[in-house]
């Protein structure tokens, strides 16, 4: 660990050493991390550049004591990079297109602290000022603040640390994963089901509604025909009242008028 600490700190024992560890890419924002070396506070601060990606040249021509960087791109594998992780003070990364953030788990895994970005991944897997940071994301000065914290607080950084290492061992394995799957879906067929009750309620309501509906049209209907047929019934009774009535032309029907004998 002593070894590979002064490896990447140029051989400054007292340096506070953090890393990085991923694809050396543009959204990776590593910049965010290299600006934060140029924060106040932050004098003591080597970073630590390991992986492999497009940027990667640019990153290695920062390679130097003076900046405060080392950067040897290229693959490591598990193990070297486990042996990495515990040589660091912590481990920090800019990011915020992570689905996951896998880095913090394997840095956790290791037994040291993290500082990333609220961004998503991230704040699902820590838990701030509990077994990391969460910093505000694209804020250098924010970054530097929480590395000031763990720089200046050795107990505390032994702490998340622990803390880390124990929610690793315990919310993290195989078994665990697997059941917050199995939950995730519960709750997103729960969720579903919930949406489906509303529209389900409103097609059994127009289930049993339409029949109502249905027949009292008809019932309208219905009642328009006999309305229609009453109304030519009585025209046709009126019209019979007529035709049986006597036609005596010129004479009054009225029985109170004078009649003239002829």
């Amino acid at each position: 660990r002593r070894a590979i600490r002064s490896r990447l700190a140029f051989g400054h024992p007292d340096a506070f050493l953090v890393l990085y560890v991923g694809r050396l890419s543009l959204e990776k924002s590593i910049d965010v991390l290299l600006d934060m070396l140029m924060q106040p506070g932050m004098e003591n601060v080597y970073l630590a550049i390991a992986g492999d990606g497009p940027i990667a040249n640019d990153l290695a021509a920062l390679h130097s004591e003076e900046n405060r960087v080392y950067c040897r791109p290229g693959f490591l594998s598990h193990p070297e990079l486990a042996k990495l992780y515990a040589a660091c003070d912590a481990h920090v990364s800019a990011s915020v297109f992570e689905t996951l953030g896998n880095t913090v788990l394997e840095a956790q895994a290791a037994g040291t602290p993290v500082i990333v970005p609220y961004a998503q991944g991230f704040k699902d897997t820590v838990k701030h000022e509990s077994d990391g940071f969460l910093f505000e994301a694209g804020c250098c000065q924010s970054l530097s603040q929480y590395l000031a914290k763990l720089q200046a607080n050795p107990t505390l950084r032994n702490e998340m640390a622990e803390a880390g290492l124990q929610k690793v061992r315990g919310e993290r394995t195989a078994e665990a994963v697997a059941c917050d799957y199995v939950q995730w879906y519960d709750r997103t067929i729960k969720r579903r089901a919930d949406r489906m009750t509303t529209p389900l309620k409103l097609v059994g309501l127009l289930m049993i509604a339409w029949p109502l509906v249905f027949g009292f049209m008809i019932t309208l209907r219905v009642y328009d025909w006999l309305v229609d047929c009453q109304q030519k019934a009585m025209g046709i009774i009126d019209a019979l009242s007529d035709d049986r009535e006597p036609k005596d032309a010129g004479v009054p029907r009225n029985p109170k008028s004078p009649v003239k004998a002829a």
